[in-house]
């Protein structure tokens, strides 16, 4: 089958820096010769390194380690899983409704994307002057992680490595998509195993608190991601299986949605 391919996805320009690229486009630098001497820089560093390369003596990782490479493989291959879906339907006013309800999903084994994993964690680690891995490659690969995966769970996830505990609808805002879109794509990453929610235990109606999102403790810490109080995550659903969203807020939405949600997602 051959081997797995890794994606990184630039972030989006912030201001001061879209603001250095037109200053720099205007500028009076001669870019013809930047770029001849940019040339010879990396020509001169890759013939080093080719050299060295000939005199490396990798080390076994660490069992820690190995660990955390294992969870990071998990976690890609989770990611870029099929949810499988079956076509449902209810009574609405007197009409009937069809949608689609994840019933399974697909993951591929780990293996592939090990190895990968482990030839690019070693070669960055011989980059940094190194002979094994460590945490300091790990670190330098989380934005592939977090790349490597359909653009529409990267968005979710890329928040929820920085804050834990979001609902739907900030998901929604933060994203600029859909209530719909998001909750379809939430329900497919808790079906492969990768987010849990709890309901909020401050609310003021626990029947109708919203459900809160935050990636499981397996893949958490790969991510350096935050993790919601132990009391919180004593309330979470902690299963592997997609939950149904029954609460009052998120159901409303759901019944409303579906006719639409049929069209957006095959068998």
């Amino acid at each position: 089958l051959g081997p797995r391919f890794f994606f990184l996805r630039l972030p989006e320009l912030t201001k001061e820096e879209m603001q250095i690229g037109f200053d720099k486009s205007w500028g009076d630098e001669d870019r013809k010769k930047a770029i001849i001497e940019t040339k010879q820089i990396i020509s001169s560093y890759s013939t080093q390194l080719l050299n060295k390369i000939k005199h490396y003596k990798p080390t076994l990782e660490t069992i820690e380690i190995q660990h955390k490479i294992n969870n990071i493989a998990l976690f890609i291959c989770k990611a870029r899983g099929i949810a499988i879906t079956s076509k449902s339907s209810f009574e609405k006013d007197g009409d009937k409704i069809e949608y689609y309800d994840i019933t399974d999903y697909q993951v591929e084994q780990p293996w592939r994307i090990l190895n990968q994993l482990k030839a690019l964690l070693r070669i960055l680690s011989f980059i940094h002057g190194k002979n094994t891995v460590d945490e300091e490659e790990i670190k330098t690969i989380r934005p592939i992680i977090l790349s490597t995966m359909p653009v529409d769970r990267a968005e979710i996830l890329n928040i929820l490595a920085v804050k834990c505990g979001i609902s739907v609808k900030e998901l929604a805002g933060k994203i600029q998509k859909s209530d719909r879109t998001i909750r379809r794509t939430i329900k497919e990453l808790e079906a492969l195993g990768i987010i849990d929610c709890f309901q909020d235990p401050t609310y003021k109606d626990p029947s109708k608190a919203p459900r809160l999102y935050f990636i499981r403790e397996q893949f958490s810490s790969i991510l350096d991601a935050p993790i919601p109080s132990p009391e919180s995550l004593s309330l979470s659903k902690n299963h592997d299986k997609w939950a149904q969203f029954d609460d009052d807020e998120e159901e409303d939405a759901q019944n409303d949605d579906m006719a639409e949600l049929a069209k957006t997602i095959p068998l």
